[in-house]
């Protein structure tokens, strides 16, 4: 990506957005531009258009009734298109280096922004060509487009997601710069089942955090940062798909009564438990599991396994549906036979899972899941298996889910998901932290976080583990209309303070097991062992 003479640090990050002379923008803009204004060292401006964006192509009657019937029965306080005018951001921070002096599109309006020396200008109604502003910035136009794959500028967004019955829905942050798109951004999320609008919400909501996360990795890591990004985004008009009347009518019917077989499908109660199998698990090679027995009214997962001489010791979530919550418990499996009933180790009034047991320094320790609790525990094993003491927490007031550690080049790496906005799902945003010492709050976040964004691997699915000098990360496969579908493994080729890339290199299909789902694995020499739901 071709970049001007950087003086980010000098005089402060600028991003001029450009917005309609209304001065209303979507809810998801708006919070776009609420995050970027969180940031330290950066500036504000606004670029108002002196033209209107072209109004879409006449809609079908059933299709109008069709939006109406959707704001009906799927209302939501998260309504991401809600129109908000920048005039509240600027009446509420007044302390923050916020410009009120409105730039207008005109002839002169690139010498202006040159003599501001604005790094990037923003949009979210990406018009193409009739934008000529990408060398008014040092770094181009940045633009949000939606859609993925396929479904890339197609219109109405999300509407054919859903209709076609996709599991995912995605955009893409683009920046442009010498009549060249580049993808600096990508991601994908779960498309709401039937609904239109609040799939479309989804990826709008999660979009709003593209621009922030990329420029806090550029504040952190400097020009330099931009340098990893090569893909393009190939041209691609709009394609404005919009159905006629019988069309309409044909989708509407056919999504509805979809609707409704997945509703009284998710009546029923599919129970995750848990499977071992022989040890030393290598992707690829198949192995043959075994149930264990489960509990009337429990259900169990994220299985972590400790082996001492014969004796493995299986920690896991345990929700009992009655508690409507879970805690952690054990199970011990002798010789690769016999079973122990589970005990329960750890319990909080709020619900923990993902019991991630490891030992470090001839001390075994466990990170248990505790976003409900908005931290990140240590507990340290006062007598091992049994009996547990909290530590510390290395991390205060985020809610990180299925935190997973790992040393590395002299440093503790924390991989962990969360998610950007509460609407958003909690399975597509990966964050790394890092750490020279476990027994630390300084947790430093990575510049690329998140450092994965597409829903089917993501979400930490297991311990990182090393084969042949290689190093392997387990992910889960959520692009699926059920939770924990699959487990993918990637290989991570970089990891350093500056830098994170992975690879997938094996998808493990639930199918050739015949279970429904799997999200879950964990092993040791001896044992291997997974979560799943049979069908």
């Amino acid at each position: 990506m071709t970049r001007g003479k950087t003086h980010v640090m000098k005089n402060g990050f600028k991003i001029a957005f450009l917005i309609p002379a209304s001065k209303q923008v979507p809810a998801w803009y708006y919070e776009t531009i609420e995050k970027i204004l969180a940031l330290n060292n950066t500036e504000v401006y606004f670029l108002i258009r002196n033209s209107t964006i072209a109004p879409q192509q006449k809609t079908s009657f059933a299709f109008r009734l069709f939006k109406k019937f959707e704001d009906w029965w799927f209302t939501n306080s998260y309504d991401a298109t809600k129109q908000i005018s920048v005039e509240h951001l600027i009446n509420e921070n007044n302390n923050i280096a916020i410009h009120t002096s409105f730039f207008f599109i005109d002839d002169a309006v690139h010498d202006q922004l040159l003599e501001k020396q604005i790094d990037i200008i923003y949009t979210v109604d990406f018009e193409g060509e009739k934008e000529n502003l990408s060398q008014a910035a040092a770094y181009g136009l940045w633009y949000v487009r939606f859609g993925h794959g396929k479904y890339s500028n197609v219109l109405p967004y999300a509407f054919w997601e859903v209709m076609e019955d996709s599991s995912t829905i995605g955009s893409y942050l683009v920046c442009r710069k010498n009549e060249i798109d580049t993808i600096i951004y990508e991601g994908t999320t779960i498309a709401i089942p039937y609904s239109v609008k609040n799939t479309f919400n989804s990826i709008a909501w999660k979009s709003s955090s593209y621009l922030p996360n990329r420029v806090y990795g550029f504040l952190q890591a400097g020009e330099n940062f931009l340098s990893g990004f090569t893909q393009s985004l190939p041209h691609q008009d709009f394609k404005n798909r919009l159905p006629g009347n019988f069309k309409m009518l044909f989708l509407f019917t056919r999504n509805f009564f979809r609707y409704i077989a997945y509703k009284a499908k998710g009546l029923r109660k599919d129970r995750f438990k848990l499977f071992f199998g022989p040890g030393n698990f290598h992707p690829g090679n198949s192995i043959k599991f075994q149930p264990i027995p489960l509990s009337k009214g429990h259900f169990y997962a994220d299985p972590f396994v400790i082996t001492k001489g014969n004796t493995s010791y299986i920690f896991f979530e345990e929700f009992i549906y009655a508690k409507n919550k879970a805690h952690i418990s054990v199970i011990e499996v002798t010789a690769g036979e016999k079973i122990s009933s589970p005990k329960p180790v750890l319990e909080k009034p709020f619900h923990i899972s993902y019991p991630f047991v490891f030992q470090h320094n001839d001390e075994y320790y466990m990170v248990p899941e505790t976003s409900d609790n908005n931290t990140v525990e240590l507990y340290k094993a006062k007598s091992f298996p049994y009996e547990w003491e909290f530590v510390m927490y290395l991390i205060k007031g985020k809610s990180l889910i299925d935190a997973t550690l790992h040393f590395e080049n002299g440093l503790w790496w924390l991989f962990a998901n969360s998610r950007s906005h509460s609407f958003t799902s909690t399975n597509d945003q990966l964050f790394l932290f890092y750490s020279k010492d476990l027994l630390s709050t300084d947790w430093k976040p990575h510049p690329q976080n998140p450092v994965a964004t597409h829903i089917d691997n993501c979400r930490p699915a297991g311990r990182l583990f090393k084969q042949n000098g290689k190093l392997y990360r387990p992910a889960q496969n959520n692009a699926s209309k059920h939770y924990g579908y699959g487990i993918k493994i990637n290989e991570i080729i970089v990891l350093n303070e500056n830098q994170f890339e992975e690879k997938e290199i094996y998808s493990f299909d639930p199918n050739e097991l015949k279970l429904k789902a799997s999200h879950h694995i964990d092993f040791t020499n001896q044992l291997t062992v997974i979560d799943g739901i049979l069908k």
